[in-house]
Formats: structure tokens, C-alpha cells, sequence
């Protein structure tokens, strides 16, 4: 038999997950952004003109002074803090911390879920301090989880934001870290300028994104309405020829005749090839004929059979339209079964101009 009362705690699995999933990116997030601060800051200030934000730290007593990494400044804070972001970092001495013990449902709202654990088992009031939740470990109880809290007094804080707001700094950010980083990993209180300064990030952020997304989808946007304006196009000019049937293919027929009726008549007018090969043919003789006639740059050349050779040559020196007229060669093949054979010929001539008779 199978225990139906595992199946409850099988099913809940998966989104316990979620909340673990979402705390360890976003602890991926702030330590990458730590470390790779160096690199973003300079970066930062050179191509957005940011600057980044000072650091303040307190002592005992809550006097306001510059951190290790700004001492070698000479001026005092109130100076330097000028017209920028300030983070103000408590001292040990005026945080209390804490670890409460929360049901795991309470990972969808700490917050919420803090506020009333302070506000039932606090001995002092809870308006008056300002707290925020640190880290998130598992307790022994699989239904249970370990938050850690830290509390500060709002009248410290106050005190600190006033002092920070005379300097006329931009805006201010007070939080509390342990290990004694520039980065707060508590933060209790930020003023109305930093809130202003979050949103406008926020919101350029989101414009990039918009602005990319956009892009991203107006190239292959307009590559398909441009393909199909192609495809819709070629359709209307074939639909148009279907209805034309066969009067484009008749015209260009039609074109290539006229063409070739012009270079006809301009061969006759012309005393070019046609003039030549009516010579020959007027004063070849009757006992010779033409097997292969060559002309190129103005150089003519025959070759064919004839009973003399040598008359052929003689008879076409007479042709108007031929001169130079030269035999190059004259060769007897084997003669066929009656034994008879023609010699062949091969002569050259120049294509000149027509002489008088």
C-alpha cells in the first residue's frame, strides 16, 4: 500500500524550490556586483558621467566620518558628498541582530511575516526602529527556516539623513554590513532622492529593454512584409500575362523578326559578305566547287575540288570584289572504286574593294 500522506509533502517540493532558487541568484547577483566593482565603477563614470556613490561610516558615538577607502581625501565628508549619492554605514554598536525562526510559507512576504514576530514578542515599540532581512538557511524542521534580521533606531537614522541632506548630498542610503564591505548588506532606510533615482533606473531599464525587444522585432518584421510584397507582386504580373495570353510572347517574336529584317537589309546595302559570295559564285567554274569558306579581318580563305586548280585561281582573280588571290596548295587524294580523283584545292584572297571592270 502506498502512504497517501507523503504525497502532499512530494507535491509541495517544487515550489519550495522557487524561493530557494530566486535567494541564491539574487546572492549571485550582489556578490558579482561586488567583485566586479573595480571594473563597472570606472567604466561607469567615463561613458554615463555616474559617479560613484560615497561611502560614510559612524562611530560609537554616531558621528559621521569618510570610509578607509576615502580617507585620503583631505577636505571633510561634508564637502565631497556634494551633489552625490551617499551610503551611510552604521557602526556594530547601534544594530541589534537577530535570528527568527519563520514557518517556510512565510517566504512569499518576510517582511510581513517579521514585522509581526516584532511585533508580537518585541518589548519595544516598532515604529520606532527601522529592520531588514539578511540571509535565509534552512532550520532542523523541514517546515521551518532561519532568517536573519537587523534593527537600527529611526531617530539615529534621522539624525544621520539630516546631516547628509545640509552637505546637500543627492540622495542617501543607510544600511549596516558586517564583514565590513563598501556594499550594505542590510539596508533600513533610503531617502526620497535614492527612491527617484531607483524608479528612473528602473525605468530606463525597462525602456532599453523595450527599445531592444522592438529591434529585435522589426528586422525579421519587415523582411517578411518585404518578401511578401515580392511574392504578391510576382503573382499580379503573372496573373496579368494569363489574362494576355500570348499577345507579350507575339510582340517579342514579332521584335526579333523586325531586328532580323534590319540586318538583311543592311547586308545588302552593304558590299560586305553577301557582295563576295555572289562573286564566287559568278566566276567559279563549272568543273570546281567550294567545300569550306573562311573570312576574318578582311582575309578570305577557300578550299574545294577542282579539275585545274590553277584555272580556278586564274577565274577568281577576275571577281570585283577579290584581290590577291593566291593558291596555297593542291593535293590528289585516292581516287574512289572507278579509280577517278579530283584534286583539291586551297587558296587565299584579300576582300577589298570593288574594282572596275
Amino acid at each position: 500500500m502506498h502512504d497517501r500522506s507523503r504525497a502532499p509533502a512530494q507535491r509541495a517540493q517544487p515550489t519550495a524550490l522557487i524561493p530557494t532558487l530566486r535567494d541564491a541568484l539574487g546572492a549571485s547577483w550582489r556578490w558579482w556586483r561586488t567583485e566586479m566593482d573595480w571594473l563597472i565603477a570606472p567604466i561607469a563614470r567615463r561613458v554615463f558621467g555616474v559617479r560613484a556613490p560615497l561611502t560614510l561610516v559612524t562611530d560609537a558615538a554616531g558621528k559621521l566620518a569618510l570610509s578607509e577607502l576615502d580617507s585620503e581625501v583631505d577636505s571633510g565628508w561634508e564637502a565631497v558628498c556634494t551633489g552625490r549619492q551617499v551610503i551611510v554605514l552604521l557602526h556594530p554598536a547601534h544594530v541589534m541582530r537577530l535570528t527568527l525562526t519563520l514557518p517556510r510559507s512565510a517566504r512569499g512576504d518576510l517582511r510581513a511575516a517579521v514585522r509581526y514576530r516584532m511585533a508580537v514578542e518585541a518589548p519595544v515599540d516598532e515604529s520606532a526602529l527601522y529592520f531588514d532581512v539578511g540571509d535565509i538557511t534552512g532550520a532542523p524542521a523541514r517546515d521551518e527556516i532561519r532568517v536573519e534580521v537587523a534593527l537600527c533606531k529611526r531617530a539615529l537614522v534621522a539624525e544621520l539623513e539630516a546631516a547628509i541632506e545640509r552637505a546637500k548630498a543627492r540622495a542617501c542610503v543607510v544600511g549596516f554590513s558586517p564583514a565590513g564591505s563598501t556594499s550594505p548588506k542590510f539596508k533600513f532606510h533610503a531617502s526620497r532622492g535614492m527612491q527617484r533615482s531607483r524608479s528612473a533606473t528602473r525605468i530606463n531599464r525597462w525602456l532599453f529593454i523595450s527599445a531592444a525587444c522592438i529591434v529585435l522585432t522589426a528586422g525579421p518584421a519587415l523582411f517578411a512584409h518585404a518578401s511578401w510584397l515580392g511574392v504578391r507582386a510576382q503573382s499580379e504580373i503573372e496573373a496579368r500575362r494569363a489574362k494576355q495570353g500570348n499577345v507579350i510572347q507575339l510582340a517579342e517574336v514579332n521584335a526579333r523578326i523586325i531586328a532580323i529584317r534590319e540586318q538583311l537589309a543592311q547586308a545588302q546595302r552593304s558590299s560586305g559578305a553577301l557582295r563576295v559570295m555572289e562573286d564566287i559564285a559568278t566566276h567559279l567554274p563549272k568543273q570546281a566547287w567550294i567545300s569550306r569558306l573562311e573570312y576574318e579581318s578582311g582575309r578570305l580563305k577557300l578550299s574545294g575540288y577542282a579539275a585545274d586548280p590553277a584555272a580556278t585561281a586564274r577565274a577568281l582573280e577576275q571577281a570585283a570584289s577579290l584581290t590577291s588571290v593566291k593558291l596555297e596548295s593542291v593535293s590528289r587524294p585516292d581516287g574512289g572504286a572507278d579509280g577517278v580523283s579530283v584534286p583539291q584545292f586551297a587558296l587565299n584572297a584579300i576582300v577589298g574593294r570593288e574594282r572596275s571592270r
